[in-house]
């Protein structure tokens, strides 16, 4: 009796060891799948920081096992010792089946929990995935932006570029403008040249002295016709004057109001000139002679008199034309550096473009390089994650067929015990009647 309560003490001490430690793992377990849920909340930078966590919560994992197959095999050793047989037999079949219950609850457990960390760990790959996608499409869009923003950038200079060369096609057209001005200027002082040079030779080549009143009328129609030449002349460059008015100053103004107002001197000596005509035909012969030397000493001042202001006039407005074209030449130098300095940035745009192309293209193939290099290491350790779980399981499965082999064994060697021993009982409590009756009859 004291011996079967002592077994039953050992069995209760067992079992309690057995649901302590049977708590630890379960703990443990507990802790690993806080660490995977904190590890899936702080969403892992990367895959092989994954990778680290996996193969740690794995060898913890393999850790316990061990522990487990250590505990295992000193149960074992404890089941094949004569004397610990001894009080498994006494403590019967009831607590073998209970120590497999708790081994298929201790097995169903651990495979609940590898269940749970590849779970999460295939929502945390999930997660990173399209992280990973959502930051690809972040960086297309901004490549495309980029894009468009550098194409428009490339209108914008191509307008300005063709803007410049308009501006510059009109600085030439108006030189040539400026210059066909000046060859209208020689032109015109060619003629008045030519004025002069017939009003000299009809000053000292006609009249007589005996004929004053024919000589001061054709003299008098002389000075109109000169005076309608001159006119003519002005005409011709108020004319000129008034292509580029729209773009003349105070000064250019200034110089058209003097032609104006010689226009107005001209056309009033005409006049004046067509009413001395008039007067002419009521002098008397004594008087022509007095009146034809007045008449020619006022026609030789005011001769001299307008060709001088003509003069002024004409210098003036080639002196107007030549300001005006040495400034288009310094616009159309100015515009020309200005058109060969966006061009040459155009050129550093274009090459700094093809040297950023080239950039991202090579770092799109690094980064494919990178994925492909993490898919075929995620492919191994997948790979080498099943190996082990299939070994595993494998060394599971014979470490439970050599345990439930070993029990069987145990089971049929108690079984033999257990009936030499009830032969035993048998044949000694059948001894003392053996006995007794030889004592009879050797009376």
């Amino acid at each position: 009796m004291a011996y079967a309560e002592q077994n039953k003490e050992q069995n209760d001490k067992n079992l309690e060891e057995r649901r302590r430690k049977l708590l630890h793992l379960l703990e443990c377990d507990a802790e690993n799948e806080k660490n995977l849920l904190e590890v899936y909340t702080e969403r892992s930078k990367g895959k092989s920081a994954m990778l680290i966590r996996s193969t740690a919560l794995k060898q913890a994992r393999d850790l316990e096992k061990a522990k487990i197959a250590e505990k295992l095999l000193a149960e074992h050793f404890r089941k094949n010792n004569p004397d610990l047989r001894e009080l498994a037999r006494v403590a019967g079949q009831n607590h073998l089946v209970d120590g497999w219950r708790e081994q298929l609850n201790e097995r169903s457990e651990l495979k609940q929990s590898e269940t749970m960390n590849e779970i999460v760990n295939e929502e945390i790959e999930s997660e990173t995935k399209k992280r990973d996608e959502k930051q690809a499409e972040l960086l297309e869009l901004q490549r495309l932006q980029a894009k468009e923003k550098h194409l428009e950038h490339l209108r914008q200079q191509l307008d300005e570029l063709n803007s410049r060369e308009k501006e510059a096609n009109k600085l030439v057209e108006k030189e040539k403008a400026l210059i066909k001005q000046l060859a209208q200027i020689d032109r015109l002082e060619k003629e008045r040249r030519k004025i002069e040079e017939k009003c000299q030779r009809e000053l000292y080549g006609r009249a007589l002295l005996h004929q004053h009143q024919t000589a001061l009328r054709k003299r008098s129609e002389f000075i109109q016709s000169e005076l309608k030449a001159d006119l003519n002349w002005l005409n011709q460059l108020a004319e000129q004057e008034n292509l580029d008015y729209e773009n003349a100053m105070e000064k250019k103004r200034t110089e058209r109001d003097n032609v104006l107002a010689m226009q107005e001197l001209i056309e009033c000596e005409l006049k004046k000139e067509k009413i001395k005509e008039l007067e002419l035909s009521e002098l008397q012969a004594y008087e022509a002679s007095r009146i034809w030397a007045k008449r020619e000493e006022e026609w030789r001042n005011e001769t001299v008199a307008r060709q001088k202001l003509l003069q002024e006039v004409i210098e003036d407005r080639r002196k107007q034309v030549a300001e005006q074209l040495a400034q288009n030449q310094q616009l159309q130098r100015e515009e020309l550096a200005s058109r060969e300095a966006l061009l040459e940035k155009i050129e550093n745009d274009n090459l700094n473009d093809k040297l950023e192309m080239r950039t991202r293209h090579e770092q799109a193939v690094e980064h494919n390089k990178q994925l492909s290099n993490q898919l075929t290491e995620k492919i191994r350790a997948d790979q080498l994650r099943e190996d082990e779980v299939r070994a595993d399981l494998e060394a599971q499965e014979k470490a439970e067929q050599a345990y439930e082999e070993m029990l069987r064994q145990e089971a049929e060697n108690l079984r033999i015990k257990e009936k030499q021993l009830k032969n035993l009982t048998y044949y000694r409590s059948s001894q003392p009647y053996s006995n007794s009756s030889r004592n009879i009859y050797g009376r």
